[in-house]
């Protein structure tokens, strides 16, 4: 959901907790605590025109084809914000169903993609994508766990709150995707044994 949305829909009690943008000073009635520094790279396909070049301009991205995780772009989202910091309107934008998907999308050629340094350590070690030079990143971003706060969040919610500021929780969202889902799921194979009972018949009533 779109990081503006998030103080509301604590609220109406649609989420009992919010990760990601902060709800900002006039969401006086929420809770919100930091509990991780994110550093968000440009990445690309190994064949993308600027890859290896140096110090790149924000402004020469603007012809660019951006990739898009969900949500959609706006002002809260991480390339939402890049983009209006550096007033870059792009040329034009696809948006993916989830960060996943994007990050596929970007390994096959499709765009540019702002994203998590560490989700994609994975295939830049690999040699699927390559880190742009963009002038101005890695962008540091500072992400936080907001609730309705005692007496009024869910006690599931205080828990994970509290547990997103532990050390444990930070090494595990900064060590990249290991052991998570792929993105291409392979689909279920059954397999159905079954024989013609009119078969069956027949063979029994040979001599």
């Amino acid at each position: 959901a779109p990081g503006a949305s998030f103080a509301d829909r604590l609220e109406h009690r649609q989420a009992d907790i919010a990760l990601g943008p902060g709800p900002g000073p006039d969401a006086t009635t929420i809770a919100s605590v930091p509990f991780l520094r994110c550093r968000l790279i440009i990445v690309a396909a190994p064949g993308h025109p600027l890859a290896g070049s140096r110090d790149i301009a924000p402004s020469s991205l603007a012809s660019e084809r951006w990739l898009a995780g969900s949500p959609r772009l706006d002002p809260t989202t991480m390339t939402g914000l890049f983009l209006a910091r550096n007033g870059i309107e792009p040329a034009g934008v696809s948006a993916y169903t989830s960060q996943a998907a994007a990050i596929a999308g970007a390994a096959a050629g499709d765009g540019i993609l702002l994203t998590l340094a560490h989700s994609v350590v994975g295939e830049v070690r690999r040699g699927a994508l390559v880190r742009l030079d963009v002038r101005g990143t890695p962008v540091v971003e500072m992400w936080h766990a907001s609730t309705l706060g005692l007496g009024r969040a869910l006690p599931a919610a205080l828990a994970l709150q509290r547990f997103a500021t532990t050390p444990d929780a930070t090494h595990a969202m900064s060590t990249g995707r290991a052991g998570a889902v792929p993105a291409r799921a392979r689909p279920n194979v059954h397999v159905t044994l079954w024989r013609s009972v009119a078969a069956g018949m027949d063979a029994a009533s040979d001599p």
